[in-house]
């Protein structure tokens, strides 16, 4: 229930996206980064104030108000349409809504499964939430441009109220066959913080970068001519990319507690913001997407393992609230200072700030890297 959950959730919440941001592209607005910020804060602050009262009023209860206002506030649109000041405000109570359902259904999953199930039910999570952004971006697009800017609303719309109906029915499934809890070595659960502090840092950098293509590459797509359905397809490729990364690390484990793969990840990143500021097709824009999705694939997958494996069962709702806020801040900080930059920079100017980000991200991960290593050699 919780992987249709995830997939019903993300289907809504890009489907709102697309149809906004593209909406604002159309008419030549300046406001898209600034709206990607105002979205992306709320959710990082939702984030870490609902993993702490998930862990303490219950997940089901804090998710299903997160879902309540969703609902309330596509529905708002919907009726209105994608503009003026009340989309404005929308835009941020959706952030905020999302921020609020994923934390205690990701810190339930975490609990319930142990072990190499731990990290299959991940696997399927982030496959559900990654295939409901991709297939938003795909019908999207296509429906934008068949049936106008107010058609991806109403999917949303419907998607959403889906989504509050399955958190609703979950009291039966969760109070089901707890597992025992897995006992974990000491050390182990010490490397796994270490790297989970190291993969924040690789989100931040990493959702720096895609919030400049969630969010400001509408206008790119824009100026280069490319119509809506082409654009959504080459996010959807995207979420290809990401959900193939997903499977390449359930499958083979060797990338765990290895620093060096993490650096990997980050150089295609940059290597994607590269072909972003220099590309004027369809398909390199496509291809550079797909590398710096590879960045965002690998970072997010590693930090759920490493948060699974080192916080406590009680504590893992704040654990994995503050790795969705570095994620969002991130987020909210690649589509505000983005959007300021490419006024007076120009409009490639926000892809190479944000490989600037991933530079000075992985230089500050190297350093807390080393030192620990240093530290531990010593004791």
């Amino acid at each position: 229930m919780l992987y249709l959950i995830s997939w019903l959730t993300d289907f809504a919440a890009f489907l709102f996206l697309f149809a906004g941001n593209r909406h604002l592209a159309d008419q030549e607005s300046d406001v898209l980064g600034i709206l990607g910020a105002s979205f992306f804060l709320a959710s990082a602050i939702a984030n870490t104030s609902a993993g702490m009262l998930a862990d303490r009023f219950g997940r089901r209860r804090v998710s299903l108000i997160g879902a309540i206002v969703f609902v309330l506030t596509v529905a708002l649109v919907a009726l209105t349409g994608p503009s003026g000041w009340f989309f404005y405000a929308a835009y941020t109570l959706v952030g905020a809504s999302l921020g609020t359902i994923y934390p205690p259904l990701m810190a339930w999953l975490s609990v319930r499964h142990s072990g190499k199930h731990s990290s299959r039910a991940f696997l399927f999570f982030c496959l559900s939430f990654n295939l409901g952004l991709g297939t938003a971006q795909v019908c999207g697009g296509w429906m934008y441009e068949n049936w106008g800017s107010t058609a991806p609303l109403y999917g949303a719309l419907i998607a959403a109220a889906l989504s509050l109906t399955c958190i609703s029915t979950l009291p039966a499934a969760v109070e089901q066959g707890k597992p025992k809890k897995e006992k974990t070595d000491p050390q182990v659960a010490s490397r796994a913080n270490t790297f989970a502090y190291l993969a924040w840092f690789a989100n931040f950098g990493g959702m720096f970068s895609m919030s400049t293509v969630w969010f400001l590459f509408p206008n790119l797509a824009v100026a280069l001519k490319v119509s809506p359905s082409t654009h959504g397809a080459a996010l959807a490729i995207g979420r290809a990319v990401v959900m193939s990364i997903y499977c390449m690390m359930y499958f083979n484990t060797h990338w765990q507690f290895r620093f060096r793969y993490s650096l990997i990840a980050q150089v295609a990143g940059c290597a994607g913001l590269l072909g972003l500021c220099l590309s004027s097709s369809a398909v390199g824009l496509t291809i550079s997407i797909g590398g710096l999705s590879t960045l965002l694939g690998y970072n997010y997958f590693a930090s759920l393992f490493y948060n699974a494996k080192g916080a406590a069962d009680d504590r893992k709702g704040r654990a994995f609230g503050v790795n969705e806020a570095f994620l969002a801040f991130g987020a909210g900080g690649g589509s505000l200072f983005g959007g300021l930059a490419a006024p007076y920079f120009g409009i490639r100017a926000p892809y190479q700030m944000a490989m600037c980000v991933v530079g000075v991200m992985a230089t500050i991960q190297c350093m807390i890297y080393f030192f620990k290593k240093r530290r531990a050699s010593r004791l």
